[in-house]
């Protein structure tokens, strides 16, 4: 009956995809006026948050980035439906990815069994999926060798329609596996080519012990990526996905470290937080700031990693 229901949500997406990208920014403008005019989706959320992130900013410039941002946000959930029916490949041809320097993750990913990879809620991360054909340069790995950790929904049908969504252009094993289901993955698959992909700037639960000031906020952290790379001495790769236009997006690489079980303390996610903390300031409506990422704040709001 789920699977059933699932599909009579998803066929009227699979038409309405159908239609040209532009008529989905339409569409997308139109649901940014509504959901911050009318609906008032998390404006309070997305209004702490930014001014909390950069109190040197006026009351006319957040309301310029919070404007920003909604559009930002609906292109997200609209273009992700265009992607239903576009494969990887056509996105690349259009233009609406592209790859700055793919000889970084393709030199890793060459030299070591296992490569772990931090993103975050930039750009248009719900069609990262395709990340091996956005590329000029033939990438090493396949779209079947790359899997993303991810956190389940309570609720069965939300669960499943992500599924759906998430592994539309997915075959193979890989695809997204539950953060708790990731070390068991990573064991099963140990000796074998694989790119772990893990969104670390999501809102931990209060018991996380790793915290950081980040954006002029004490922060909390999750660190399982951090803790699997140390556990396999993986390479650590972070990569941002900047937003140059609508529907156009670079992805860029920065190599975080060589072998993780080499460096001290929670260097990989220290470095993590200060390279996503400069490319936030650098394109501030870029990042999911209606997500209640400061829901928790560390008890000791002094101490730094």
């Amino acid at each position: 009956m789920l699977t059933i229901l699932c599909w009579i949500i998803m066929l009227p997406l699979y038409l309405v995809s159908l239609l040209p990208l532009c008529v989905h920014h339409f569409f997308s403008s139109v649901l940014a006026l509504l959901m911050r005019k009318v609906f008032k989706y998390r404006v309070d959320v997305v209004d702490s948050n930014l001014r909390n992130s950069f109190p040197e900013l006026s009351d006319n410039e957040i309301n310029k980035l919070t404007k920003e941002y909604y559009v930002n946000m609906c292109d997200v959930i609209c273009e992700t439906i265009w992607g239903l029916t576009r494969t990887t490949t056509y996105m690349r041809k259009i233009g609406m990815f592209r790859v700055e320097n793919p000889e970084l993750l393709n030199r890793e990913f060459d030299k070591h069994k296992g490569v772990v990879v931090f993103l975050s809620h930039t750009g248009n991360w719900e069609l990262l999926a395709g990340i091996c054909s956005f590329s000029e340069v033939p990438p090493s790995f396949t779209v079947d060798q790359g899997v993303f950790a991810y956190h389940p929904m309570r609720n069965k049908l939300s669960e499943k329609l992500f599924k759906m969504i998430r592994l539309s252009h997915k075959k193979g094993e890989g695809g997204i596996v539950p953060s708790s289901q990731m070390l068991r993955f990573v064991i099963k698959h140990k000796g074998e080519d694989w790119l772990y992909f893990f969104n670390s700037d999501q809102c931990p639960p209060p018991t996380a012990k790793v915290q950081s000031i980040f954006l002029n906020q004490p922060t909390l952290w999750v660190n399982g990526g951090e803790s699997i790379a140390k556990k396999f001495g993986m390479p650590v790769v972070y990569m941002y996905t900047d937003r140059v236009g609508r529907g156009k997006y670079v992805v860029k690489y920065d190599l975080i470290c060589e072998d993780a079980s080499k460096v001290d303390g929670n260097f990989i996610i220290n470095k993590y937080i200060r390279l996503l903390e400069r490319d936030i300031i650098s394109n501030k409506s870029n990042w999911l700031w209606s997500h209640k990422r400061w829901k928790h704040k560390p008890a000791d709001l002094n101490k730094d990693i």
